[in-house]
């Protein structure tokens, strides 16, 4: 019979011939992940109510990554000597980002208005996907065409900068009722690996890349809405 390192227990029926806690005989666990990943960041904000009818809001954030990324899974029945996909690589990238709002009060509304200024750099060379996507040199195996030594084109990773209104509008009604509107764009920075991964088969074949390129997710929001406060209880002592 064969053994597997799951745990007693793991498998409750019972098998003719072998005892309950003996499941089968794959190999499992084969995913390895040995990366080491720092984020320093640098915040401020600051917040003035520089009139009776006016408070200001501005800040900024500046964030430095050191990714040294290391991952991948085994080759089976290799011992864990050798993998059948392998990722390594060190990027430093950074992004930062200004915003500013004001909070704009009256008689008849309220209205939150602002701008957020978001930056992202990757900070690498990188391989060039135009010229080098269609090479066999680039994406085949090392038995057909790839070999470890080949030189390939590369570029430099671009900054990205992205502009964000921010607009919130309240309009009460009644004491206990108002109208409001709230519209904004917000920015996401994609996951690192999909920004740096660079993965070989255990035939050095080419099965994934990343983009460092790739542009930040851009997500709207907005709503237009009614709020009225049914209840209203006032504690007296």
């Amino acid at each position: 019979y064969w053994v597997d390192e799951y745990p007693f227990g793991y498998w409750p029926y019972e098998i003719v011939g072998v005892t309950p806690e003996i499941k089968d005989g794959i190999q499992a666990s084969l995913a390895r992940d040995f990366s080491k990943v720092k984020a320093t960041t640098i915040k401020g904000d600051f917040t003035s109510q520089i009139n009776f009818n006016n408070l200001m809001k501005f800040g900024f954030v500046f964030v430095y990554n050191d990714l040294n990324m290391d991952y991948g899974f085994i080759q089976m029945q290799s011992k864990g000597q050798t993998y059948a996909n392998r990722v390594q690589m060190h990027n430093f990238p950074i992004r930062a980002a200004l915003y500013i709002q004001d909070k704009l009060e009256t008689q008849g509304f309220i209205m939150n208005i602002g701008v957020r200024l978001d930056y992202s750099h990757s900070r690498t060379d990188w391989w060039d996907l135009e010229k080098n996507a269609y090479n066999p040199y680039f994406i085949s195996s090392q038995y057909a065409k790839y070999k470890d030594d080949y030189e390939f084109e590369m570029v430099k990773s671009k900054p990205q900068w992205q502009l964000s209104p921010r607009l919130g509008i309240s309009h009460p009604i009644t004491v206990n009722s108002k109208l409001f509107f709230n519209y904004g764009h917000f920015k996401q920075i994609p996951q690192y690996e999909t920004l740096f991964r660079i993965q070989r088969s255990s035939t050095s074949a080419l099965s994934a890349i990343g983009n460092p390129n790739l542009t930040l997710a851009k997500t709207i929001a907005y709503e237009l809405g009614y709020d009225h406060l049914i209840f209203n209880s006032i504690l007296i002592q």
